[in-house]
């Protein structure tokens, strides 16, 4: 199911809480404690996420597809979130 580009990029800032940097793409940036956890940049010339796209972001940013949908729904949270890349040992 694809998502529209101002729902992921809302998810991945205000929710997430990742950090946006600016550039040939739009692109974020979880930092906790000085250090990255993971990171995910979306296209300038697309409205619309594909599930594809998606897909790719489930791996750069640690969980499975599944818990992205949740997250886009607004049944996750930040913390489920962290929760999830503690799980994965991506987080401390």
């Amino acid at each position: 199911m694809p998502a529209h580009r101002s729902d992921v990029e809302y998810l991945l800032e205000r929710i997430l809480r990742f950090r946006r940097e600016e550039g040939d793409h739009d692109r974020f940036r979880l930092e906790i404690d000085g250090k990255l956890i993971a990171r995910a940049k979306t296209p300038y010339s697309h409205s619309t996420i594909s599930d594809g796209l998606l897909a790719e972001w489930t791996r750069e940013i640690g969980i499975p597809p599944r818990f992205l949908k949740d997250l886009l729904a607004r049944r996750r949270t930040r913390n489920d979130y962290l929760d999830a890349l503690r799980r994965g040992r991506l987080l401390p």
